[in-house]
């Protein structure tokens, strides 16, 4: 998939879930820059394409409904937002998992819903759901 494909799937799967808006397309671009750093090799815009792509097949195969699905996307886009590849485990997820919910209330989402998405990156510090918790074992 071409550069441009892969930034024209992403800005439709990103508006999809969040809208059009000036705010809404400015934290899309702030994420999107966040992944072309010069010192990342393996968590790039590509990546996030492919962690969704996984999100939506793994989402219907355990029956996610769509605001459950939804929120993991969300997680998706925002797990590695912040990445130092020398920083101490956890470091990079709670950084991004904090950005994330700085990025989402900013855009208007319910707390709960911005609670659950920081939730979901700060378990892929150690990929390791509770037991039953289907949203985090999506992710």
């Amino acid at each position: 998939m071409s550069d441009a494909a892969l930034a024209r799937k992403l800005r439709a799967r990103w508006s999809a879930d969040m809208g059009r808006s000036g705010p809404a397309d400015d934290a899309l671009a702030g994420v999107i820059a966040r992944h072309a750093e010069p010192n990342r090799r393996y968590h790039t815009a590509r990546h996030v394409a492919h962690v969704l792509r996984d999100v939506q097949r793994l989402a219907a195969a355990v029956g996610l409904d769509a605001a459950s699905a939804r929120t993991v996307r969300l997680a998706a886009w925002f797990h590695d937002a912040v990445y130092d590849p020398h920083a101490a485990a956890g470091v990079n997820e709670a950084a991004s998992a904090g950005l994330a919910g700085r990025v989402l209330a900013d855009l208007g989402e319910p707390p709960a819903t911005a609670a659950e998405v920081r939730r979901l990156i700060l378990l892929t510090a150690s990929h390791d759901p509770a037991g039953g918790d289907t949203a985090g074992a999506v992710l």
